[in-house]
């Protein structure tokens, strides 16, 4: 039977769950789940036990318990469904791209010319757009 658990403390390793757990009975395994880029604890994990009452006695035994001043949370986990929905053949490298407007491509860059000043009229500056951080003349 597999097995819950979260609001686990997150200095806390695979190696003490499944030890917080031995004492109910026999431990197939213990996993805490660890962010990929942080590679830091979640705070919840899983605990699989063969037998399922010992793991019914360890979850009413568990849930609600203060370990290393956190309370647990500790119940059976539910499987989750695969999606049917999956797109196994997607390549994002080969959907349709967008066009770029003639005045955003790089070599066809138009100038414009942009009053500076309402005030000066006579004052103008040529700036060139899709060149990259507006580059001014």
């Amino acid at each position: 039977m597999d097995i819950f658990v979260s609001s686990i403390p997150f200095k806390l390793k695979d190696n003490g769950l499944k030890e917080l757990f031995e004492p109910y009975g026999k431990v197939n395994e213990a996993k805490v789940i660890i962010d990929k880029r942080t590679r830091l604890s979640k705070g919840f994990g899983f605990v699989s036990m063969p037998d399922e009452t010992e793991a019914k006695a360890a979850i009413k035994k568990l849930n609600g318990s203060v370990f290393m001043e956190r309370t647990l949370v500790v119940s059976e986990s539910e499987k989750k469904e695969i999606s049917k929905t999956v797109r196994t053949n997607y390549n994002p490298f080969l959907a349709k791209k967008k066009q770029k407007t003639p005045w955003l491509a790089g070599a066809n860059a138009k100038l414009f010319i942009d009053e500076v000043n309402s005030d000066k009229p006579g004052k103008t500056r040529k700036k060139r757009r899709g060149t990259g951080r507006g580059t001014t003349y």
